[in-house]
């Protein structure tokens, strides 16, 4: 598994691991898992009350309809983790060509899965 996490003075402390489980499917699921809000992460706090709409520009302005908005904090939180996210599901990708991938979280770590399943998406 790949640890994937945001931590540091300015960061997000966005938690979350990417594996691989054989087990699970016919040819195994690659799953990327983000952690709900830390009750004693008050950066987790300032993420979640962080709920101005913003207007995205990158993978998420590709995937919406025109004129789309997003939660700005969860969006900033998926940005901190999207590279590491990216490069440990093409890694495994390139290892299990044919498994599919399921992308789950709870609480903050559910909004920001949709991030990932957008951004995922359009690779």
């Amino acid at each position: 598994a790949t640890v994937v996490s945001d931590k540091g003075l300015f960061a997000t402390d966005c938690n979350g691991f990417v594996a691989f489980d054989p087990n699970h499917g016919r040819n195994g699921t690659i799953v990327v898992s983000i952690s709900g809000t830390d009750p004693a992460s008050i950066q987790n706090w300032i993420d979640d009350l962080n709920f101005f709409a913003i207007s995205p520009n990158d993978y998420m302005a590709a995937g919406c309809p025109q004129g789309c908005k997003v939660d700005r904090g969860f969006y900033y939180t998926y940005k901190a983790v999207q590279k590491k996210i990216r490069e440990a599901v093409a890694g495994l990708k390139m290892k299990h060509p044919a498994a599919k991938t399921v992308v789950t979280g709870h609480s903050l770590g559910g909004a920001v899965a949709v991030h990932a399943v957008v951004d995922l998406a359009l690779q």
